[in-house]
């Protein structure tokens, strides 16, 4: 699968993929993806998020979020902001 040119790996295993797009709103976006982690069975699903050039607080947030899941997040980040439709 290609997202904004770049590949992403499609794995089998997983029975659904879950696309977040993100721009700031950091306490909605934490909410959002705690939610997610915490009530959606584990293994079942991959987590995209796509970060739409984000301000400094969000980015570093999303980071540290995707480098604690590394098995069901892949982070994508937009160099500058597309919008909605095109980030999804």
């Amino acid at each position: 699968m290609t997202l904004h040119g770049k590949v992403i790996e499609l794995n089998s295993l997983f029975l659904y993929d879950l696309i977040v797009p993100v721009y700031n709103g950091l306490s909605y976006v934490q909410e959002c993806l705690h939610s997610i982690l915490d009530y959606t069975e584990s293994g079942t699903y991959r987590l995209i998020i796509v970060d739409d050039a984000s301000d400094s607080r969000t980015q570093e947030y999303l980071r540290r979020i995707a480098a604690d899941h590394p098995q069901q997040i892949t982070l994508h980040r937009n160099l500058e902001n597309l919008g909605f439709v095109k980030s999804c």
